[in-house]
């Protein structure tokens, strides 16, 4: 790993070694999993549309909210990414749909209590 990011190996061996020796630490990295393919990134190579939706990340029902406007559109939700406010200074919920919402569902979106930004 050191080789390919080019570091010094010791960069990456003594902070492995630190996590592998806190009991703490350990079980919650060796818990960690990959979440399968980020598909914003590619969605519209793929023929989809990303809805980004700005929050009050302490707000409830935000998601139920957005998917069921997306719902009633008869749109299906390939993905949904939620950024952890405690990790993000800026935390959005990404929707990648299956095609564009109607401009009216948008502006539902923004009704959303909490929702301070909507783009797509």
């Amino acid at each position: 790993m050191a080789r390919a990011v080019g570091v010094d190996r010791r960069t990456v061996r003594e902070p492995t070694e630190f996590i592998e020796s806190d009991p703490m630490l350990q079980p919650v990295f060796k818990g960690l999993k990959p979440a399968g393919p980020f598909l914003p990134n590619v969605a519209r190579f793929l023929g989809y549309r990303v809805i980004e939706i700005y929050a009050n990340p302490h707000e409830v029902g935000i998601v139920t909210e957005a998917s069921a406007l997306i719902s009633r559109e008869g749109i299906s939700i390939r993905q949904a990414v939620a950024d952890d406010p405690d990790l993000t200074p800026e935390p959005e919920l990404m929707l990648v749909v299956e095609k564009e919402p109607s401009g009216e569902a948008l502006q539902r979106m923004l009704k959303i209590p909490g929702v301070t930004k909507v783009a797509t």
